[in-house]
Formats: structure tokens, sequence, C-alpha cells
């Protein structure tokens, strides 16, 4: 394969020479003996005046590869490069860039390849053969007049992730009002390749997850990425409206961004101060990786205390709660940690870090009960690894039957769920078997955890008798919460002395050696 490539360099090479026969016969004569060699004299060949152009060139394109699936549009990759070297160029020696000068600064180091998919058609840039960018990433080059070239993490992670966030900062607010995320009208990919601004948008979006130790090790870069999530912007909505557009689309990228809970999606219902929302924008651009480090980064700047236990209301539409697969519009209300709680289903390396802060921070300055309460339900301790957050809490003082006057226990929701392990650590901590819930308020209609109001009134061993798992069917076989779990359960609470009292019985406190007799 490489005999291959160094012809095809060889031809490319010759056609360039001007039309003289004996010019021609020297170069055959001192043809490179490898294809190391064929790339130097290729690079070193190119006009000095068109370095930098080519190297962002190349940079851009690995940008958008670690960032993407596919390769990076012609389109947005002339805007790039004419970007990023007008920034480090006086304007003078600004040069423009299109696609007849990239063939000829570039030869055939480069692919430009004219792809289809369904009625949509784009050009896309790629590095000719994969010995290119390994050699533009060896180590080979790094002592040579050649090195000018080779690919830099810094350059590519700090200096063009800048770029794309002032780019994506720039968007103008109602510059996007006219288009509306779920009605399908517009290809995501004809707004993104047409212009660079909305392209940068879409990047700076994926870059926060794929990214976050380079970013949050910068801090000018760590400021542009919390404006960027920053609900509060001017342009906000529109951001929003346009990550919406490229989640539902076309556009895939190489994160856990996508199907989940992000700060793109969420309506904000009550917030006094925009801090907690940056904090909670940041922890959700980790996606499932657990990925902390911009949220760890904005943590050791600003008060903490205030920002996790403020109270927030945001709306969202959410897919797949309880493992079943259909949407969902859901009220969240409460602090970040019990948002983040609430879906710590696919996040709990991201709750753990929630409770790492409320230990450095002071836990008498946290409702864990409360805490307790809205996590027990996410509680998979098969995912615990070697910290399990239910015992954690439980360690920190949170109470087993949950705060004063709690409608439904976290026994109740964990026997609900099924979860055997979490029902045998609120009975070791103290929870009280045949608690039915106080009589008090109800989780609101509409709220995350109002599917568990049901449960209240009914006694944890009716709970396993009686009710089908919150989970579905198919979502609960993969955390191993089958019949054998259910009766495993239904044993542990009957040895505990556990009562089995249904909602038929008028509310309030129950005398339990009588219905043990019934």
């Amino acid at each position: 394969m490489s005999r291959f490539r160094w012809a095809v360099c060889q031809l490319d090479i010759l056609k360039r020479l001007p039309p003289d026969a004996s010019i021609i016969r020297a170069a055959l004569s001192n043809l490179p003996k490898t294809l190391d060699e064929t790339y130097e004299r290729i690079f070193l060949a190119i006009p000095e005046d068109d370095w930098l152009s080519v190297q962002h060139v190349f940079h851009w394109m690995v940008y958008h590869n670690d960032l993407f699936e596919d390769n990076i549009p012609l389109s947005n990759l002339l805007r790039a490069v004419q970007q990023s070297t007008a920034d480090l160029l006086s304007h003078d020696a600004v040069q423009p860039h299109d696609f007849e000068g990239l063939c000829e600064r570039c030869g055939c180091l480069i692919a430009v390849v004219q792809g289809r998919l369904g009625d949509y058609q784009r050009s896309t840039v790629s590095f000719a053969h994969y010995t290119v960018k390994e050699y533009l990433q060896s180590p080979r080059i790094s002592q040579k007049k050649v090195g000018f070239f080779a690919l830099s993490k810094d350059i590519i992670q700090k200096q063009l992730a800048g770029i794309a966030l002032r780019q994506a900062l720039a968007i103008q607010p109602g510059s996007l009002a006219e288009y509306e995320p779920w009605k399908g009208d517009v290809d995501i990919r004809d707004l993104l390749d047409a212009d660079f601004m909305l392209y940068c948008a879409v990047s700076s979006a994926v870059q926060l997850n794929i990214w976050p130790e380079a970013l949050s090790s910068d801090p000018n870069l760590m400021t542009l990425s919390e404006a960027l999530v920053n609900p509060y912007r001017p342009a906000s909505l529109d951001l929003c409206t346009l990550l919406s557009m490229a989640d539902n689309g076309y556009v895939t990228a190489k994160s856990t961004l996508y199907r989940d809970f992000q700060f793109w999606d969420i309506q904000w219902k009550k917030i006094s101060d925009p801090d907690p929302a940056i904090f909670l924008g940041l922890l959700l651009a980790s996606g499932f990786s657990g990925k902390t480090q911009l949220a760890l980064a904005f943590a050791t700047k600003h008060s903490m205390r205030t920002v996790l236990t403020q109270q927030l209301h945001i709306t969202k539409e959410i897919w797949g709660r309880f493992g079943v697969d259909t949407w969902e519009v859901v009220d969240f209300i409460g602090s970040v940690p019990e948002i983040i709680a609430q879906s710590a289903i696919r996040r709990q390396d991201t709750f753990k870090f929630i409770l790492d802060l409320i230990s450095e921070h002071g836990v008498a300055n946290f409702d864990l009960s409360t805490l307790l309460l809205t996590y027990i339900g996410n509680h998979v301790h098969d995912t615990c690894n070697e910290s399990c957050s239910l015992g954690r809490l439980l360690c920190l003082g949170a109470s087993a039957n949950g705060p004063e006057g709690a409608f439904v226990t976290p026994l109740q929701v964990a026997v609900a769920c099924w979860d055997l392990h979490g029902m045998e650590m609120l009975l070791n901590a103290g929870a009280e078997p045949n608690a039915l819930g106080i009589n008090g308020t109800a989780w609101d209609p509409g709220s995350f955890m109002e599917p568990f109001n049901y449960l209240h009134g009914v006694s944890s061993l009716h709970i396993i008798k009686c009710f089908e798992c919150s989970y579905d069917k198919d979502y609960n076989n993969s955390f191993g919460r089958d019949e054998t779990a259910r009766r495993s359960i239904e044993t542990r609470l009957s040895e505990s002395g556990a009562v089995d009292i249904g909602p038929n019985l008028e509310p309030g406190p129950h005398d339990i050696s009588d219905e043990s007799t019934k």
C-alpha cells in the first residue's frame, strides 16, 4: 500500500513541474526513496507564504474529525482557515481561500469528495491517505523544518476551540427565531454548511463534552464556555434552537450529548441568579461520560454553597423515563443536586461529584434526606463501583426514612423499583418497613417524582407483592431486577416485620398488630 501511495505522490509532483524535459529527467533521476522523504519534499515545496494556511487546513480537518463522525465540509473548511489565519496575519497578508487555491496548496495531501445522503449532497475534505496524518503526528518531523506542519493538540484544542466559542457567542439575538427545532422543514446541514458561525456554535457544544480538560485548564476558554451555557445571555434562545435542530437532524457528533438531558433544551421557570444555571449547564455538557472538569473549574471560583442550595424550577422534554421509549415533558423542581439526582440513572459519576462538593462545603448546609429521596429511584448498585452514592448519603447523615413529613418514603420507592440492594441498605440504616408516608403534600403534577405518588398509603410489602416494577421490563432486566430479585425483596421485608397494607385502608395511622392478625 505504501508503495502505491509513494507512486501516486511522485505522479503529482511530476505533474506540477514545468513542461521542460531536462527538469523532468532530473526529477526522475532523484526520486525520494521513502514515503517520509516524499512527504517532506511535498511540504517543503509549498511556498512559505502559504505555510500558515496549509497548517491550518490540516488542523481544522483534525478538529472536525475529533468532534464529528464525518469529514469537514469544504465550505466550512475554507471559512475556518480564512478566519483562523486572519487572526494571526496582518490585514495586508490575509489571503482569500477557495477550492482552487486549496487544491493548489495541498495537492495530493488531501482528498475532496462529493458525497450524497438521500437528496443531500456536500463536498467534504479528508486526508488523501492515512499516512499523511500519521506523518504529521509523528515525532520524526519535530526537529525538522517541516515540523512547522506537525499537528498540535494545543492549537486544535485551544486556539481553534477558542475561535469556535467566540464565533458561537457572536450569533445575534433573533437570528434563528424563524426556525422551529421539531418542524424539520430545514436541513440543519444546509445551515451549518452555509454559515461558519452556526457551524462553530454546534462544534462548541460538542467540544464541551469532548475536551473538558483542555477547556477548563485555560481561563479564557473557561470564561467563554460559561458564557455559552448561560441561559440569560441575549442570544441563548437562538443557540438552543440551533442545537435542538442539530440534535434532531443529521449531525453525528463523537460525544454523549444526544438523546440525553442537555442544557439547550431546558425551559427555565424560576431562577434569581445565573450561576446555578451555568453550573448545571456545565454538568449536563458532560453527557454520560462523567467528565466534570468544567464544573469543577467553575466551582473553584464561585460560592458553591449558594449555587448548590438555590431552588430551581425547569421544564424539560425527556426520553425514556423508567426505560419506556417515549418522550415526556417533565418538571424538575429543587436544587441543582436534587435535579441531578433525579436524572442520575445515566449520570452516576456526575452525582458522585455533587456529593463530593456537598462534603467539601459542609453537609449541615444541605437537605440530605430530600436528596436521598429524589435519588433513590435512580440508584443502580451494579454501577456504583467503589463508592455507592446511596451509602454515602446515609453516612453523611441522610435519614433512611426521607425528610420529615415525606408523602412517600425512600423504602417505598426502592421497593417499587425492585432495588434489592437499595432496600437492604435502607433497612440496615433504620428505615421503617411499614411506613406509608405522611398525609401531606404530594409531588406536583408533571414533576419527575409524580409517578411515585401512588405509593402513598401502601406498605412496601404490599408494593412488592401486588405492583409491577416502576421500570420497563427490558430496562429492568439489564439491572438484574427480575422475579428472583422481587422474591428476595418480599422475603427480606417479611423478615424485617413488614406487613401487607393495601391502598383501600382509610388514610391515617394504622395498627400494624391488628393488620397482621387479619
